[in-house]
């Protein structure tokens, strides 16, 4: 006996969604959210954001420094822009130039974000003034030869980021 098509059911309108896809859904939404949230967050915070990009840039100097047996320095040309320069030793009166491999965005602080304050070997110092110039200088070893904090202040908060004796970068909140 046949049914009518009316009373048919057909097999696509029955079935449903097994639990193990439902399972394999939410792990792939884990997964991206895991992924991506980390990365949303960047911005968000633009002081303790622009005080790890000046501790790599330093991390960098450094690196570059022992890399190609050179003295690297980090200087402030304004409250919001850093020079990444390139010499024969840390003298002061070294020939110091540029380097060409750091662009100006590279070496700009966020907006809102400016130096506010440097200590040199526990000594303060005006974030930029042309009579009492600083620099983080690293030679060829990779050694620093003075104590720098660099102090970095938003609206948000104040970071400090410090250079030690030995060349080693970290990073501190205020």
């Amino acid at each position: 006996m046949k049914m009518p098509k009316q009373l048919r059911v057909s097999n696509l309108a029955v079935q449903g969604i097994a639990l193990p896809e439902v399972l394999f859904t939410f792990l792939m939404v884990g997964i991206l959210s895991a992924i991506a949230v980390p990365s949303i967050q960047f911005g968000l915070r633009p002081t303790p954001d622009a005080s790890h990009g000046v501790a790599n840039l330093l991390k960098l100097s450094r690196s570059k420094a022992m890399a190609q047996t050179s003295a690297y320095r980090l200087r402030a040309v304004s409250p919001t822009q850093f020079r990444i320069e390139q010499a024969t030793t840390c003298a002061n009166d070294a020939q110091w130039r540029r380097d060409p491999g750091f662009t100006d965005a590279e070496l700009a602080l966020p907006q809102g974000v400016e130096l506010v304050g440097v200590s040199v070997n526990g000594n303060a110092l005006p974030p930029v003034d042309p009579k009492q110039p600083w620099a983080v200088c690293f030679n060829s070893r990779g050694l620093a030869f003075q104590h720098i904090q660099l102090s970095l202040g938003g609206s948000d908060r104040q970071q400090q980021v410090q250079v030690l004796l030995g060349g080693a970068v970290r990073l501190g909140a205020n």
